[in-house]
């Protein structure tokens, strides 16, 4: 494995991004953007399906799933390409793994919310849906997860 991450950093693109003076900060926002993205609609998503705004129907905020999916796939490519200008040290980092956890966490947690909204979709349009609990658990842990994977990503500036 040492191979790979010292082949990958080595390469130009890495070294491109490292020692420029524009593309890391780019990326840097690029990550930024995903990552509200993807974290802001699916915490919209889950404070609805924890009570929050019990007014508004629950049906419409499937359409947001899509959106997250976009706002994943920016962060994933730009954390790949952040990644590959200092592999060695962010895959050492008890940080950075925690941080992959709990994305893949949070990930999975949209992907069964994404078939949980069937339910919501079948003719039952009110806007007081009854939550189940399977529903409550995924929604909490999707918002834990993604705080957690923030916390994790920021103090990987700090402790690596």
């Amino acid at each position: 494995m040492e191979e790979v991450l010292t082949w990958l950093e080595l390469s130009r693109a890495s070294a491109w991004i490292r020692e420029s003076d524009w593309p890391y900060p780019i990326l840097l926002d690029m990550h930024l953007i995903g990552l509200a993205t993807a974290v802001g609609f699916s915490w919209v998503i889950d404070l609805r399906l924890l009570g929050f705004g019990r007014h508004a129907a629950i049906a419409p905020f499937r359409r947001m799933i899509p959106v997250i999916w976009c706002g994943f796939a920016l962060n994933a490519v730009s954390g790949l390409a952040l990644f590959a200008a200092d592999a060695s040290r962010f895959y050492a980092s008890t940080n950075f793994r925690i941080k992959l956890v709990l994305i893949a966490t949070a990930m999975t947690a949209l992907a069964i919310q994404a078939r949980q909204f069937r339910r919501f979709d079948s003719g039952h349009p009110e806007t007081g849906a009854e939550v189940s609990p399977l529903e409550f658990v995924t929604a909490a842990s999707s918002l834990a997860a993604w705080l957690g994977a923030i916390i994790a990503g920021r103090l990987l500036a700090y402790t690596s």
